[in-house]
């Protein structure tokens, strides 16, 4: 348990639950590296998954919302995922909200 409050809170936005590729592989060590520094680590992932997995064995806490397939299609349902987004930063503090992917 952290002896003082972190400095950050840092979300990092995955598009990906897999450990299909080095993106995630090194999200998974950076996160896990942040861990008892001034920087805060959370983990966002499309839902559980060998990533969740990882995370979870390197101490690292992570939760899951659901993104919306890449398309023109995708207008309610792209809202509704930054209102979740929205709401998480909110809700834990977040003062960085980073993303690896595009989406």
């Amino acid at each position: 348990m952290r002896a003082t409050p972190p400095e950050a809170r840092v979300a990092f936005l995955s598009d990906r639950s897999d450990l299909f590729g080095g993106g995630q592989l090194s999200l998974c060590e950076l996160a896990g590296a942040l861990l008892g520094t001034s920087v805060l680590p959370l983990v966002v992932v499309p839902g559980p998954g060998p990533l969740s997995e990882a995370l979870h064995r390197s101490g690292v806490e992570w939760t899951s919302i659901v993104l919306p397939a890449l398309a023109r299609s995708a207008g309610w349902a792209a809202l509704a995922t930054f209102v979740r987004l929205r709401r998480l930063v909110l809700d834990r503090s977040i003062d960085l909200l980073h993303s690896d992917s595009p989406r």
